[in-house]
């Protein structure tokens, strides 16, 4: 028998995975992780580091601009990896009782 909390998370498990892999990806990773990243690093760049008004600060936002959404399309693919392993885990458990 699972406890409340894992039937709570077995739910959500269940509402996220019914999502194609794609949409999660773009949605969860790229969306929410890399844009978050990508203005997070701007801002500690203007504020402790170079100014907008250098080139350098230019050149390394065009590779932020590249690199966030590839490290949130990263994240995307390993937090659906894990959500998938760790629904597995309880589907066992619950079959198990």
């Amino acid at each position: 028998m699972l406890t409340e909390r894992e039937q709570k998370m077995m739910a959500v498990f269940e509402k996220q995975l019914a999502m194609p892999a794609s949409k999660h990806i773009l949605i969860f990773g790229v969306l929410s992780f890399g844009l978050s990243l990508l203005i997070i690093i701007t801002i500690v760049d203007i504020f402790f580091g170079k100014g907008p008004s250098t080139p350098g600060f230019w050149n390394g936002f065009l590779v932020n601009l590249v690199m966030a959404p590839i490290a949130g399309g990263a994240y995307g693919f390993l937090s659906r990896r894990m959500m998938a392993k760790r629904y597995a885990a309880l589907k066992e458990k619950e079959s198990q009782l």
